[in-house]
């Protein structure tokens, strides 16, 4: 699961889209004609990492450049003080005189503001940075403050989303999320792909004939053979994708995806993984019958994508 306290960098990018964040930094270079505008993390231990730079040939920090936390370096002061900091000309401040930003790189100017994690905490800095004294109008700072809060609206997202993956709300007998969690959980992950402009898809999963196999060899049989489908949807999607059971043998996931025949590779998987575990376990043979639907507009439904998921499963029963 994502998680703001370590570096994003290292983490799967599925619920937090930096190609957002990336055109923000863009943005402000222009804005301000800059040719260097970052984010920046900020770890107490590990320093500072560069996780967006502004994709032009006079920015001379690469994602993943990294300096340590005893450097003297503007971001060092935002993130300590938590506050703005414009520096018009560092030539003319002695603060700066071991910044080598200033003096092995030829910074004069800094803008920078500080990015606060939902507690209050520092993430980083936002800035944009250039070669030549400045003096930015103060409209423009505005502008730049706007567009760090659209930073920290998508960090509180984030951290909103995580803590609702770790309510305890989950089915007793499969222990992946029941009813109301993945309700929840799902509208929460569209909301997501909405706001990042992320692909997202919906699966209905259910049992061929679970009610014959029941009856055929016992609810114990039964409630086994559920267990081994929640073991495989969480073993073979990504703890980020959102999985429930719904009641019964009907199991469902949400997930974001770059392009729609990522799901039809998916269920194959999926299915080919579950009857080897079934196997493995020594329990009756089983087939599952798979519904998909695509999120192809800026606001979903989850309900209504729940039904189309269903519909579509029923019309693949005869296919399996």
């Amino acid at each position: 699961m994502l998680n703001t306290y370590d570096w994003l960098l290292d983490q799967d990018e599925d619920i937090l889209s930096l190609d957002k964040w990336q055109k923000t930094v863009n943005l402000i270079t222009r804005i301000f004609q800059a040719p260097a505008g970052f984010i920046v993390q900020y770890d107490n231990a590990k320093g500072f990492k560069v996780i967006i730079a502004s994709e032009l040939d006079e920015t001379p920090y690469s994602v993943g450049d990294t300096v340590s936390v005893d450097t003297n370096i503007f971001c060092k002061q935002v993130v300590l003080e938590q506050q703005s900091l414009y520096v018009k000309n560092a030539l003319l401040d002695n603060k700066w005189h071991d910044n080598p930003e200033v003096t092995d790189d030829g910074f004069k100017s800094y803008l920078g503001l500080p990015i606060l994690r939902p507690n209050g905490s520092s993430f980083g800095t936002m800035c944009v940075m250039d070669f030549k004294d400045t003096d930015y109008q103060v409209d423009f700072i505005e502008v730049f403050e706007h567009l760090r809060d659209v930073i920290e609206d998508d960090l509180v997202m984030v951290d909103n989303f995580c803590k609702m993956r770790e309510m305890a709300m989950l089915d007793p007998l499969t222990q992946i999320n029941n009813r109301r969690a993945f309700m929840l959980l799902g509208e929460q992950k569209l909301k997501l792909s909405s706001r990042m402009n992320i692909l997202a898809g919906v699966l209905f999963i259910d049992i061929n004939d679970f009610k014959r196999l029941n009856d055929n060899f016992g609810h114990d049989v039964g409630d086994q053979v559920l267990k081994v489908l929640a073991f495989t949807l969480k073993h073979e999607f990504r703890e980020v994708d959102v999985i429930g059971r719904l009641g019964g043998d009907e199991f469902v996931v949400v997930l974001h995806i770059k392009y729609e025949s990522d799901l039809t590779n998916m269920i194959i998987n999926f299915k080919n993984a579950y009857a080897h575990n079934l196997n493995n376990q020594n329990l009756p043979k089983s087939s599952l019958s798979v519904g998909k639907i695509i999120c192809n507009k800026k606001q979903c439904n989850l309900i209504e994508l729940l039904e189309h998921a269903d519909q579509n499963m029923y019309e693949n029963k005869g296919n399996n």
